[in-house]
């Protein structure tokens, strides 16, 4: 996959959280972005490197941050703890309590998005690639 397509195929798995901007008086999508956005642009700027050698911005490292949130609700619900409140980023606690809430059906939402795909991109030197992990 090339820069395009992971941005891509994360903004399509960020739009199918829309559901989350219309329950309740909390937009939940808004808010676990906001979260990883803020985390990602602290981070970049402790660990500078040229704005022209990141492939992926801010925004779309956030939403993957959002979405790998919502795939460890999704398919690891039972490795959540109370005493993870204590150490973990608001986005996955977040993403637990949506997962454990009836109004919202998070396996709906994600109904034929390529997790294959989105497991073999990876987040390392402050950005986003794309590593296959079969040939």
């Amino acid at each position: 996959m090339n820069k395009n397509q992971i941005a891509e195929l994360i903004g399509y798995g960020f739009g199918r959280l829309y559901p989350l901007t219309m329950k309740g008086s909390t937009d939940h999508r808004e808010e676990m972005y906001k979260y990883e956005y803020k985390l990602q642009k602290h981070f970049r700027y402790i660990n500078p490197l040229p704005p022209a050698k990141y492939q992926q911005s801010n925004g779309t490292v956030a939403k993957y941050f959002v979405i790998k949130a919502i795939r460890s609700a999704l398919f690891d619900p039972q490795n959540f703890r109370p005493r993870d409140m204590l150490h973990c980023k608001q986005s996955y606690l977040i993403a637990h309590a949506l997962a454990d809430d009836d109004r919202f059906d998070l396996q709906k939402m994600f109904t034929g998005f390529d997790w294959f795909k989105f497991d073999q991109i990876e987040f390392a030197d402050a950005d986003l690639h794309f590593e296959s992990k079969y040939g």
